[in-house]
């Protein structure tokens, strides 16, 4: 009877995790919408027809509201490897920020940066 619950248990556990695998819920980030930042300095970031400026303004953990998006990197300069002012920098998410309007937040070496939309 122990064999039969241990096996049963062990079942179960194994539908669980292939259902959590098969639905996604290990990479909640994985639907996120891809934003284009341009390599140019200062970085150009195109996010819901509106293209914003990388800024080097910290933004607090409270101003921060949802994930939007995820940072996708293209090369539109071509710069030597000594001049590329983004060979070690890292990008991630990108963020609603809260009560700032005109600007979002952009995840850059484990820091969350403003970027400011530009006019016109």
């Amino acid at each position: 009877m122990i064999n039969k619950k241990c096996i049963s248990l062990s079942a179960l556990l194994i539908v669980l995790v292939s259902i959590l695998l098969i639905t996604g819920c290990f990479e909640p980030d994985a639907y996120l919408k891809e934003v284009i930042l341009n390599n140019h300095v200062p970085a150009n970031i195109h996010f819901d027809e509106n293209v914003y400026i990388l800024t080097d303004e910290e933004v607090l953990e409270n101003q921060l509201g949802n994930k939007v998006g995820r940072i996708k990197v293209v090369n539109v300069i071509s710069y030597t490897e000594g001049d590329d002012p983004y060979l070690h920098v890292s990008f991630g998410k990108v963020y609603n920020l809260i009560d700032i309007e005109d600007a979002i937040g952009i995840e850059v070496n484990e820091k969350v940066l403003k970027a400011i939309r530009k006019d016109g």
